[in-house]
C-alpha cells in the first residue's frame, strides 16, 4: 500500500528499522482503463526485489504473501502457484 501511495516502501522499512518484523507483500497493476488490480507477486509494478533485498538487510524475519480476491486472471490458486515459485526465486536470487 505504500507504493499504491506513491511512496518506496524500501525507504519506509529503513525507516522503520527494528521495529517491523513481518512485511506483507502484494503486487498489483492497472488496466486500460486505470483501476487497480491486484495481480501474481512479481507480474506488477512493485519492486518485490528490492523490497526482499532490504528485509534480508534489516533482517525482518518474515515475509507473507495475501492472495486478494481482486486478481487480474480470476484464478485464485494459479496466482498462489506462481506468487509461491517468485518467492522461490527471490529467495535463491538473493542468497
Amino acid at each position: 500500500w505504500i507504493d499504491v501511495g506513491g511512496k518506496d516502501p524500501c525507504d519506509y522499512l529503513r525507516k522503520l528499522r527494528g521495529r517491523v518484523k513481518v512485511v506483507h507483500f502484494k503486487d498489483y497493476d492497472y488496466d486500460e482503463n486505470g483501476n487497480r488490480h491486484f495481480t501474481s507477486l512479481g507480474k506488477g509494478r512493485v519492486d518485490l526485489n528490492a523490497c526482499f533485498r532490504v528485509c534480508q538487510d534489516l533482517r525482518i524475519p518474515y515475509i507473507v504473501y495475501e492472495q486478494d480476491g481482486d486478481w487480474t486472471d480470476g484464478d485464485p490458486f494459479k496466482a498462489t502457484e506462481e506468487s509461491w515459485a517468485y518467492m522461490q526465486e527471490l529467495a535463491e536470487k538473493n542468497k
